[in-house]
């Protein structure tokens, strides 16, 4: 049943990203098709518009340190290799630790942040599949990893007040890659 609930996309799948630089509009939907291209003898994701599939990736601001780095909420609608890495950096926002996508500047050197990626895999939403068999929607949220846990007590974000920043979606207007 998880199989057929990922295949018939009855799943909200949730995820946490610092990055280097905040995305503007703070809130949007990322429509950017991507393909596999061959660059300086390594294999990688990019934006294609001519032959690439469709990639879709609503995102949203939830808090942000001057215009240095951000905490986003990323919710992919599709589920494309490296999407949501190739869509943040084309939004000239790159996740931090991502030197594939983002280059140098997805690490902020002197401030002790960790070099690892910050992207965690927050939240998975299944409709349907509640445990008390009531048809509601289980919900599994997974804690921060070790590295991101220390950057946002660095950074003074609290990862318990986020609530949902994706409650309106509907008035999420479209995002152009920079």
């Amino acid at each position: 049943s998880l199989t057929a609930a990922f295949r018939l996309k009855t799943t909200e799948k949730t995820y946490w990203a610092l990055t280097s630089g905040v995305p503007r509009p703070h809130r949007g939907i990322i429509r950017l098709p991507l393909s596999k291209q061959r660059l300086g003898g390594e294999e990688r994701m990019a934006p294609d518009e001519e032959g690439g599939q469709s990639a879709e990736t609503y995102y949203a601001v939830i808090e942000a340190l001057a215009k240095d780095i951000a905490w986003v909420a990323l919710r992919p609608l599709t589920g494309r290799t490296h999407q949501l890495r190739v869509h943040m950096a084309a939004l000239g926002a790159p996740i931090l630790g991502d030197g594939k996508y983002g280059g140098e500047d997805a690490f902020r050197q002197g401030m002790g942040l960790s070099r690892k990626m910050h992207l965690h895999a927050h939240q998975i939403r299944l409709e349907g599949k509640s445990a008390g068999g009531d048809g509601g929607a289980l919900v599994i949220t997974a804690p921060l990893p070790d590295h991101m846990t220390r950057s946002f007590a660095f950074l003074d974000f609290n990862p318990a007040a986020a609530g949902d920043p994706f409650e309106d979606e509907e008035a999420t207007g479209p995002a152009r890659p920079r």
